[in-house]
């Protein structure tokens, strides 16, 4: 009778040493409230970066669709915008 609560079933893989000191690490509440700051962090990088495309391309789109050509503002200054926010 197999008893599937028997450990003689399970193949365990060793850890390396960079998984346990991964693990290690996951249980220091100093290790996880940096990471969760760093990643909330980029997060908020990510957000702002997004909000300033999109502004960007609104600009692009709204020169394009501007019947007044004269009265805009120069296209290459909402190109110049955009590139800016796409970034190197």
């Amino acid at each position: 009778m197999n008893d599937l609560t028997s450990d003689d079933h399970v193949e365990y893989i060793p850890l390396t040493q960079e998984e346990k000191d991964i693990r290690a690490l996951q249980d220091n509440p100093v290790f996880l409230r940096e990471s969760l700051e760093l990643v909330l962090a980029e997060l908020w990088t990510s957000r702002d970066r997004f909000v300033v495309l999109e502004q960007a391309a609104l600009a692009v789109v709204q020169r394009w669709e501007t019947p007044l050509w004269k009265d805009a503002e120069p296209t290459a200054a909402v190109i110049a915008r955009l590139r800016d926010a796409i970034g190197p």
